[in-house]
């Protein structure tokens, strides 16, 4: 985005190009030459933005400390809370919630979804989905409509279909994961081996237990259910189980060893 007129001299530190820009106070245009000067401009910015998305029937609940970027849209009845930015060309459906500590670049978000405390650049969420807290999408990661994305869950270059699970401690890379498919705790998509990133395809109503490990490039069939702690590194068929863990060994008799002084 391009703020006044003018040659470019310098960056924005949201990566625009920036040499001049209107006070809004007094609608005269004003020089970027110091910090004081860049801050005065961006609150600015975000204020009109602000007016903007409120005259559009939006909510935003605390507009001082609130980012929107030039290029945003943001639909009515969605709701802005405190300490959010928001920028690049980035949507927010109507009814959508888009609670405090949220950073959103470039993504659409739709209708009547939550986001928790959550990043998310270049990529898209659907409709009634939970996003959160501390999720991360990035790399053009599609969120179809109705999934649940929790705590600490990363996704990235992945398509997940509708009513997709992953509530907690996953990573999702490189991966096309089918509808109502849960994507268990701890559990990782292996989409690189040192050399190159490769692709992992789940299908549909697939149960993938808790730390299971999917190294790529494999398949997942439908129904299929992966249990807890496995690491899998072939394709599994659609409506089996698969179990691909070390059997446990109990050993009697044992004495664990003292430490010498």
């Amino acid at each position: 985005m391009r703020f006044g007129k003018g040659n470019i001299v310098m960056r924005g530190i949201y990566g625009e190009d920036v040499k001049s820009a209107l006070s809004f106070e007094n609608e005269e245009t004003v020089s970027v030459e110091d910090n004081l000067t860049v801050e005065k401009v961006y609150k600015g910015i975000s204020k009109r933005n602000i007016k903007k998305a409120l005259q559009n029937g939006a909510i935003i609940i605390d507009s001082s400390n609130t980012y929107i970027g030039d290029d945003v849209v943001i639909e009515k009845g969605a709701k802005i809370y405190p300490n959010v930015t928001i920028y690049g060309r980035t949507t927010i459906g109507s009814g959508t919630n888009i609670e405090s500590g949220c950073y959103i670049r470039d993504s659409k978000i739709g209708k009547n979804s939550t986001v928790i405390m959550s990043r998310i650049e270049d990529s898209e969420v659907g409709n009634s989905c939970r996003v959160g807290p501390f999720a991360y999408f990035r790399n053009k990661s599609v969120i179809k409509d109705e999934c649940r994305i929790g705590d600490f869950v990363e996704i990235k270059n992945s398509t997940l279909e509708k009513g997709v699970k992953a509530a907690h401690l996953a990573y999702i890379g490189d991966a096309s994961v089918g509808e109502e498919t849960n994507v268990g705790c701890g559990s990782i998509f292996v989409n690189y081996n040192g050399v190159i990133k490769q692709h992992t395809t789940v299908g549909k109503n697939v149960f993938i237990g808790s730390n299971s490990n999917l190294i790529a490039p494999i398949t997942v069939g439908d129904n299929a259910y992966i249990a807890a702690g496995s690491t899998v590194t072939d394709d599994v068929p659609g409506d089996v189980l698969c179990i691909a863990r070390e059997r446990q060994v109990v050993k009697t008799n044992w004495k664990r060893q003292k430490k010498e002084n």
